[in-house]
């Protein structure tokens, strides 16, 4: 092949490989954070994080939630982190609940859904 039949399969490529950049950069950008991440080295020895292993996700979730109710700010948050995808209502109830006792995270993650909601309203 001449250098001139190579050029336009190479000017594809090179544009293929930096609009595929820049889809899975903005795709990463507006990801939700880990729930690892949020909570940092708030996690007990004997708790897991919901997702790290499917097999323990029920205890995980159980032991959570079993946390939260006892007044736990850091399990409530969690808590309410895993509802968020299924049950709204619950979930902000325990944001709240943990914004109540001056979790920082509740808090911001209140004040985020409420942008977020406004965001969606004026659509």
């Amino acid at each position: 092949m001449s250098r001139k039949s190579l050029f336009v399969p190479l000017i594809a490529l090179l544009l293929f490989s930096l609009l595929t950049a820049l889809a899975w950069q903005h795709h990463f950008a507006n990801m939700r954070p880990l729930l690892r991440d949020l909570v940092g080295d708030q996690l007990g020895p004997d708790m897991q994080i919901f997702g790290d292993s499917p097999s323990h996700d029920i205890q995980a979730m159980q032991a959570i939630e079993a946390e939260a109710k006892r007044g736990d700010a850091g399990a409530q948050f969690m808590h309410a982190l895993t509802l968020e995808s299924f049950d709204m209502k619950s979930a902000l109830r325990w944001h709240q609940a943990a914004a109540d006792q001056g979790y920082e995270l509740a808090i911001a993650r209140l004040e985020e859904i409420r942008l977020e909601r406004t965001d969606a309203a004026k659509r």
